[in-house]
Formats: structure tokens, C-alpha cells, sequence
């Protein structure tokens, strides 16, 4: 049993189709739809609130995950792991890739909002860009919010995967 994969088990099936492509992308889709419902969520609860709503805020998080589960995708095609193992490997992988999706998404929200206000200071727009030590510990807090942000998604991204790759028995007549 190497990485957690049983000889002849239905891990090691080659799956054919659009379920293939979907259990093989489990890790993207899943991160994608986390991105795209936190900023529905963060669009409707301005909205509910009274505030303007600020999707370029909102929707920015979507690159920043969605690159990182492409490359959680691409790493677990390379090496396979299942199990703990597997959710071990993304709560890890997030802890350290999601500080660098939530900068990408400060800097894209900065790109937008400098172009209509070209005296923008970039410090404005996310206090983590304050000075070397805000920047250290906000990316310290995201790493921790990383962390459980990978443990979700390990645990959605396999059961996805999962529940693709079950082969039915034959029907004994």
C-alpha cells in the first residue's frame, strides 16, 4: 500500500468522461465555489446592511483560490494520497498558499481602486501594508485562517473526488 492507495482498489481505475475531468479537478472547483460564495456573501450582507456593495473587494479572492487549487490539483496528480494523509497535505498547502491569494486579492482590489483615484496609497486599501510588522502578522493571521480553510476544503475536494470514483458492483442475475 503506497500513499495510502490499495493495489486494485478503485483509486487506482482510470476514470473516463466528465467524471474523470471532475474528480481530477476536485481540489479547483472546490476552491473556486468557496471564493465565489464568500463574495456573494460579502455582496449580500452589504446589501442587507445598508452599504454599498464593493464586488471588486468581494470577487478578487476568486483568482488567488482558484490558482491555488489548481496547483493542490496538480500536486496530488503527481504524488496521490488519500485519507489523512490528504488532509494533512491541504490543511498545510492552504496555510501557505492562502496568505498569498488573500495578498493577490488586496493588490487586484488596489489595481481597481487606483485607477479611479490615482492618488491612492496602497496602505489605504489593506492595513497589512502599513509597514514590514502589520504586513508579518496579518500574514501570520491569514496563514492561521489558511490552515482551517484547507482542512474544509481537504475534507469537500476528496469527497468529491470520492464520490466519482466509486465503482458500482456489476448487478448479479
Amino acid at each position: 500500500m503506497s500513499n495510502g492507495v490499495r493495489p486494485g482498489s478503485a483509486a487506482q481505475w482510470p476514470l473516463v468522461g466528465r467524471r474523470a475531468v471532475i474528480a481530477q479537478y476536485a481540489g479547483t472547483l472546490v476552491a473556486g465555489t468557496a471564493a465565489l460564495v464568500v463574495g456573494a456573501l460579502l455582496v449580500w450582507s452589504a446589501r442587507q446592511q445598508g452599504l454599498p456593495a464593493d464586488p471588486v473587494r468581494a470577487f478578487a479572492l476568486v483568482p488567488g483560490l482558484t490558482l491555488g487549487g489548481l496547483g493542490i490539483d496538480r500536486w496530488q496528480t503527481r504524488a496521490p494520497v488519500l485519507g489523512l494523509a490528504y488532509l494533512r497535505r491541504a490543511t498545510f498547502y492552504w496555510a501557505a498558499v492562502f496568505p498569498l491569494a488573500r495578498l493577490l486579492q488586496d493588490l487586484l482590489a488596489f489595481v481597481s481602486y487606483r485607477l479611479t483615484d490615482p492618488t491612492l496609497e496602497l496602505a489605504s486599501v489593506s492595513p497589512a501594508w502599513a509597514g514590514p510588522g502589520a504586513l508579518v502578522g496579518w500574514l501570520l493571521v491569514q496563514a492561521v485562517f489558511g490552515a482551517g480553510f484547507g482542512f474544509g476544503f481537504g475534507m469537500l475536494a476528496r469527497r468529491l473526488s470520492n464520490a466519482l470514483t466509486r465503482r458500482r458492483a456489476r448487478p448479479v442475475c
